[in-house]
């Protein structure tokens, strides 16, 4: 259900930006779509989460990865303000799992935030920037042991935070980028459900954060009958 809210509050607003793009007398133009793969590691690492199969010997958490989508609108030459999603599925699951389950930590976390970059440099052929995300994110974090079962720990509506810098090449229609930084996402007061003996109450996931991807520049002429301008 979470999953077809999630689409549906996505689906609204992409509609929405390229509704704001065809509208050029209130001065607001749909600028690009980005599409990634991001990964961020963990300053510290989420030691009572990870001593929870510790042993079943399954390998320790050590970072999150995911992938996204980003759509922004050009509010100023310098600055664009858009909103970002990403979805994460990670598994860490033991080599050799003892009969008759698999021991795992699972965790899954959609997030959704607004962001704002600031132009650094924009050419046909390079654009770099600085940008600050600010969202929440929904996560669930799966548990399977051997020895006293399982458990799920979730945690709605969590803050997280973004910042960092981005570099982007190619043509004027699509650039390869890349970009780094740091992530602040510390889920605090994270409910229980399970037959786990141990339980914990906060995880943190703090720490760098990276992405990389495509970026899209304008909306092809179909989108809208009488055409859109497909330049920046």
């Amino acid at each position: 259900m979470k999953t077809q809210i999630n689409g549906a509050i996505f689906l609204l607003v992409i509609v929405q930006l390229f509704s704001m793009s065809a509208h050029a007398d209130d001065g607001l133009k749909w600028s690009e779509l980005r599409v990634y793969l991001s990964s961020n590691s963990f300053s510290s690492a989420p030691t009572a989460l990870n001593n929870l199969t510790a042993a079943d010997n399954v390998k320790k958490l050590s970072d999150l990865t995911g992938m996204g989508l980003e759509a922004d609108a050009q509010v100023k030459p310098w600055l664009k303000v858009g909103t970002k999603f990403r979805g994460i599925w990670n598994a860490v699951n033991q080599p050799n799992p003892p009969s008759p389950a698999t021991a795992y930590i699972q965790i899954t976390q959609y997030s959704a935030g607004l962001l704002a970059r600031g132009t650094i440099l924009e050419k046909d052929w390079i654009q770099a920037d600085l940008f600050a995300e600010l969202g929440l994110a929904n996560t669930k974090i799966d548990v399977l042991t051997s020895v006293s079962g399982k458990g799920t720990f979730t945690k709605d509506s969590g803050l997280y935070q973004r910042a960092g810098i981005s570099v982007g090449l190619g043509s004027p229609t699509f650039k390869f980028f890349v970009e780094a930084g740091q992530e602040w996402n510390n889920l605090s007061s994270v409910s229980f459900t399970g037959t786990l003996v141990n339980n914990i109450s906060s995880v943190d996931f703090t720490g760098p954060y990276y992405a990389a991807g495509l970026i899209i520049y304008g909306i092809p002429s179909w989108i809208k009958p009488g055409g859109i301008t497909t330049s920046k």
